[in-house]
């Protein structure tokens, strides 16, 4: 791999995880000062509160993957644009192919992860949340309100 390719993959790269990295701790500042208030009213332990907030995470991602994708190639894009750095590299011989490949290898990975998301984590993150805010409000869960009511018909 060239030295010029490598600085392109390293432009399109860095952004992106930046992007994604600063959305993410941007929702979670948001939904930590919005939600710890009504959830520290039953005093759950810290390894409860940072469970009710992890478990969202795959669904946040559907979110924000998209956006920071977007975000990362215009802040890219536009960098180029300012420094002439695409114009230089067409004009020394680099095809718009070779230029091109390093945003669509990223946001195919990232759609492919999308795809993982979406058909395998995500639907699952919305019940993990309402179990874990059960847990942390001390109601009783789904389960061990099956287990008592089986219990009761066994007997």
């Amino acid at each position: 791999m060239k030295i010029v390719e490598k600085y392109l993959w390293r432009s399109v790269v860095l952004p992106t995880f930046f992007i994604i990295a600063a959305l993410f701790a941007l929702w979670l500042m948001f939904d930590v000062f919005d939600k710890v208030g009504r959830l520290m009213e039953k005093s759950p332990p810290l390894s409860l509160l940072a469970k009710y907030f992890l478990v969202q995470l795959p669904s946040l991602a559907q979110s924000i993957l998209p956006v920071a994708v977007l975000f990362a190639t215009l802040y890219v894009l536009a960098y180029f644009s300012r420094h002439r750095e695409s114009v230089a590299l067409l004009a020394a011989g680099m095809s718009p192919v070779t230029l091109a490949r390093p945003f669509l290898i990223c946001s195919s990975l990232l759609a492919l992860v999308l795809y993982f998301l979406s058909y395998s984590l995500s639907p699952t993150a919305q019940a993990g949340r309402e179990k874990t805010k059960r847990e942390i409000k001390k109601e009783p869960t789904e389960e061990a309100v099956f287990r008592k009511r089986s219990a009761m018909w066994r007997s």
